[in-house]
Formats: C-alpha cells, structure tokens, sequence
C-alpha cells in the first residue's frame, strides 16, 4: 500500500550519501573525489526545454537539510 500524504524528510545529506555509495562502489573503494554537499549542489543534467532546445540545471542547487525531493517532490512512503 502506498500512503502518497506521507512526506518524506529528505535532504541534501540523503543526496550526499547515495553519491558518495555509487561513487565508492564504482571506483571499488578508492573514489577520485570527495562527495559533500558542495559537490551534490554543483552536479548538473541536460535536459530538453519546451522550445526544442537542451538546458542544463542544477537539480540539487537549493536543496537543504530534510527537505522534500526537488525532482520527485512528495515521495510516498510503501507499506
């Protein structure tokens, strides 16, 4: 069952630890950069934009401590 009013406290530390893991996994243990906040805040995707053409944003950029996603928003939470 999923309770899609349950908000989540996700923030900026999630992100940092979920980076540094995939790094770390990635590298088998010897990652060629620290993962922080800065870095999380600096990363940056390419998407398309409605005129057709691609942009770069920084998803990440404002996300602080325990907040809710900037990309999924309110994230539910299964039972």
């Amino acid at each position: 069952m999923f309770d899609n009013e349950i908000k989540l406290k996700y923030g900026i530390e999630d992100e940092v630890e979920a980076f540094a893991f995939a790094n770390n996994y990635a590298t088998f243990g010897n990652p060629p950069v620290e993962i922080n906040e800065t870095w999380v805040k600096n990363q940056t995707i390419t998407v398309t934009g409605a005129d057709g053409q691609p942009q770069t944003i920084k998803p990440y950029a404002n996300l602080g401590d325990g907040k809710n996603c900037p990309i999924h928003g309110v994230s539910s939470n299964p039972n």
